[in-house]
């Protein structure tokens, strides 16, 4: 099954920075963590892409309906709770704000 979103860069950004954090964190042996681990690593790949390539095209205000990304179910729901763990570690209100509203959506549709 797969998770349509239609995101601002604005919120492919946040994200973007926000998953990126999980390179930082130290290694681990425990097997279901590195699952979720790889899982997430390939989500802020795909996010940092995306974001990459909205800068090189110039486009970071696209139509209203906003940029289309497309997640398998496992990573629309590993993404939710990275957002949910690691949200406190933003401290910029806006990005914040914007991470909470994503989270919600993909909430919405996990369930």
């Amino acid at each position: 099954m797969k998770i349509d979103l239609k995101l601002s860069y604005d919120q492919i950004s946040a994200v973007s920075i926000l998953t990126h954090q999980v390179y930082d964190l130290k290694p681990t042996i425990n097997v279901s963590e590195n699952k979720i681990r790889c899982i997430a690593y390939n989500i802020a790949d795909k996010f940092m892409n995306k974001r990459k390539s909205i800068i090189k095209s110039g486009n970071l205000v696209k139509k209203k309906n906003g940029f289309k990304m497309t997640l398998k179910f496992n990573e629309a729901e590993v993404l939710h709770q990275i957002i949910v763990d690691m949200i406190n570690t933003v401290n910029d209100t806006y990005y914040r704000t914007i991470l909470d509203k994503l989270k919600n959506e993909i909430d919405s549709k996990i369930i």
